[in-house]
């Protein structure tokens, strides 16, 4: 049943501690519409694409956001026994902590990986590339 195996997630989400990821609070299906979701504590700070605006973003500060949503994954991925890009990528949902000063960034946990997805398109990173191609 796929609402066990994402209550059973859910669960093993709630211990993650890294300073990259929001944690995971509660997780949970809508009895409603059937639809997953995660509660996950909030991070003040912009999000990326705001904080781009029209400008690229310096090659140093790219490297470091490419390594975090590489440990990132990692970590969810062994966590999950599951190799993929269990974040969300989209530069809109990554939040910039200080961003004036040695910034910070910090990633959600896509639920909707959860949906229907192929076990190859979980291991997709073209989600990464894009989020390169748009830092760039």
């Amino acid at each position: 049943n796929e609402g066990k195996a994402f209550s059973t997630a859910c669960e093993l989400l709630s211990h993650i501690q890294h300073p990259a990821l929001r944690k995971t609070i509660f997780g949970d299906i809508d009895p409603i519409d059937g639809m997953p979701y995660l509660v996950t504590e909030w991070i003040e700070g912009e999000s990326l694409s705001n904080v781009l605006g029209s400008n690229t973003m310096p090659v140093d500060m790219t490297i470091a956001l490419v390594q975090q949503v590489f440990d990132v994954c990692k970590l969810l991925s062994e966590t999950l026994q599951s190799e993929a890009i269990w974040i969300d990528t989209n530069p809109q949902s990554i939040i910039v902590c200080n961003p004036n000063e040695n910034p910070t960034f910090s990633f959600r946990i896509c639920p909707f990986k959860w949906l229907g997805t192929s076990r190859e398109h979980l291991k997709d990173m073209s989600s990464i590339v894009d989020l390169i191609e748009a830092l760039m």
